[in-house]
C-alpha cells in the first residue's frame, strides 16, 4: 500500500522517469547476466585461448593439443583409420572451428616463431620418391626415375614386409637424418620390394602452428607409429630410428630379429636394468609387431601420456612415457599366467648403441669426448664407408639425401 500510495503522490513526469530508470537497471543486469554465460562458454570451448581484436591467444599456456579425433577418415586414405589419427598441428591456424565447432569467427594465432612445414618423405625400391608437405599422405606411385631405379641383381626377400621411419626436426640434426635416411634406403635397395622407407621432418605437434622446443620432434616417432598401424594391411613390421641411429648390417634380414608373433616389440635394454624389467628399453631404436593384439593400446597409451607432458610444458624425450606405458600393460599381463613376455630385449647387441651389430646409433653422452652432432656425424659417415666396401653396387644406386635445416 505505502508502494502505491508513493506513486500516486509522484507526478507524471517523475513517475516516467522512475519506470525508465528501473527498465535501464533491468536492461543491465539482463546483459550483464548474459555476457558473463557467453564469456564462461567461450573460456572453455577454447581451450584456453581468449580472442581479442581478431587475435587468439592462450590464457596460460600456447602449448597445447587438441584431443583425438576418433575414427577419423584421412584424406587420400581408400580405407578409414582404426581410430588412431593424430591430430597434427602442423598447419598454420587460421580460426579456432577445429576446437570449438560452433565458432563463427576467425582468429589468427600469435606465435613469436611459426615452425616450419612438416614434410614426409616416401621411398621404395624402383619406385619415385614421393614428397608431401604438411598433413596429408599419399600413397606412393610407380615411377621411372633413371637415378632412383635400381640396376643391382636380384635382390633378397624378408620375411615380412617392413617400414623404416626416420625423424628429425630442421636442427642440426637435419645432418644426421640424412645419413640415416641413406642407410634405411641401402637396405631397401639390397632387401627389395618388401622395405618401404618414410622420412618425417618438422614437428608434428607444434603448439598451434607456433616453433616447439627441439625436443618435441621426438613426437614425431609416434606419428610414424600410428600411420604404420592405420595401414598394418600393407605392414607387418616398423622399425623406427632416431636421426643418429643407422642401418649397419646389410645382410641380415632385421624382421627375422622379431619373428615370434608373441613379442609387441623388440629393442635395447637400457644398460644396467633388471633382467625382469623388460620394460627398461632405449626407444631410439624400436622394432614393432604391427599385428600383436596389445598394439594399438600401446600406442595411443603412450601418446596420451606425451601430449599432457606438452600440455603441462614438462615434455623433454619420449623415452619415459613409453616405458610407462610398456610397464603398465606388462604388470596387467602378469595377472594371467598364461601370457607371454610383450617385449623383447636383444641379447647379442643387435641394437646396442654405437656397438650395435644391426643397427648402431651414435647417441650424445655428456661424460664422454666425441659426442658432439659434428663428431656423430662423423662416425656415421664411417659407417658408411664401411657399408660401401662391400655392397658397392647398392650404395651407388642410392641418392644421398638433403634436407633442410634452419
Amino acid at each position: 500500500n505505502n508502494g502505491n500510495s508513493n506513486n500516486n503522490n509522484m507526478s507524471p513526469e517523475s513517475l516516467r522517469l522512475a519506470q525508465e530508470k528501473r527498465r535501464t537497471k533491468m536492461l543491465l543486469y539482463l546483459l550483464a547476466f548474459c555476457c558473463a554465460g557467453l564469456l564462461g562458454k567461450q573460456t572453455t570451448g577454447l581451450q584456453g585461448l581468449t580472442v581479442q581484436n581478431g587475435l587468439a591467444t592462450n590464457r596460460k599456456s600456447s602449448r597445447f593439443l587438441p584431443e583425438s579425433k576418433q575414427g577419423k577418415m584421412n584424406e587420400d586414405d581408400e580405407q578409414p583409420s582404426i581410430g588412431l589419427y593424430v591430430p597434427s598441428l602442423d598447419y598454420r591456424v587460421k580460426g579456432v572451428s577445429q576446437y570449438v565447432p560452433d565458432a563463427n569467427f576467425e582468429a589468427h594465432v600469435y606465435c613469436k616463431e611459426y615452425a616450419k612445414d612438416l614434410k614426409w618423405e616416401w621411398w621404395k625400391a624402383d619406385m619415385k620418391i614421393k614428397t608431401q608437405r604438411g598433413n596429408k599422405k599419399r600413397r606412393l606411385k610407380g615411377g621411372t626415375d633413371k637415378d632412383q631405379q635400381v640396376t643391382s641383381s636380384k635382390k633378397k626377400n624378408l620375411q615380412k614386409r617392413l617400414l623404416i621411419g626416420v625423424y628429425a626436426g630442421y636442427d642440426g640434426y637435419a645432418k644426421l637424418l640424412e645419413q640415416a635416411v641413406w642407410s634405411a634406403r641401402v637396405y631397401g635397395k639390397i632387401w627389395g620390394d618388401n622395405v618401404t622407407v618414410v622420412t618425417l621432418q618438422g614437428e608434428s605437434f607444434s603448439p598451434n602452428g607456433c616453433k616447439a622446443p627441439e625436443a618435441h620432434t621426438t613426437l614425431n616417432k609416434i606419428r610414424l607409429l600410428f600411420h604404420a598401424v592405420d595401414h598394418r594391411d600393407e605392414y607387418d613390421q616398423v622399425l623406427l630410428l632416431d636421426a643418429d641411429a643407422f642401418v649397419y648390417n646389410m645382410d641380415v634380414d632385421i624382421t627375422s630379429l622379431l619373428s615370434d608373433d608373441r613379442y609387441l616389440l623388440g629393442a635395447q635394454a637400457i644398460p644396467g636394468a633388471h633382467k625382469k624389467d623388460v620394460w627398461n628399453i632405449h626407444s631410439g631404436v624400436t622394432l614393432w609387431n604391427l599385428h600383436h593384439p596389445k598394439m594399438a593400446s600401446v600406442a595411443v597409451d603412450w601418446f596420451e601420456a606425451a601430449k599432457q607432458a606438452v600440455v603441462d610444458e614438462t615434455y623433454n624425450g619420449d623415452q619415459e612415457f613409453l616405458q610407462n606405458a610398456l610397464r603398465t600393460h606388462l604388470q596387467w599381463q602378469r595377472r594371467d599366467e598364461k601370457q607371454q613376455p610383450m617385449v623383447l630385449n636383444f641379447q647379442n647387441q643387435e641394437f646396442d648403441y654405437a656397438q650395435g651389430t644391426v643397427v648402431k646409433q651414435f647417441i650424445k653422452d655428456s661424460a664422454k669426448a666425441g659426442t658432439q652432432l659434428s663428431d656423430r656425424l662423423e662416425q656415421m659417415k664411417d659407417a658408411a664407408s664401411s657399408i660401401c666396401a662391400t655392397h658397392a653396387r647398392a650404395c651407388s644406386n642410392v641418392i644421398p639425401p638433403q634436407y633442410e635445416t634452419s
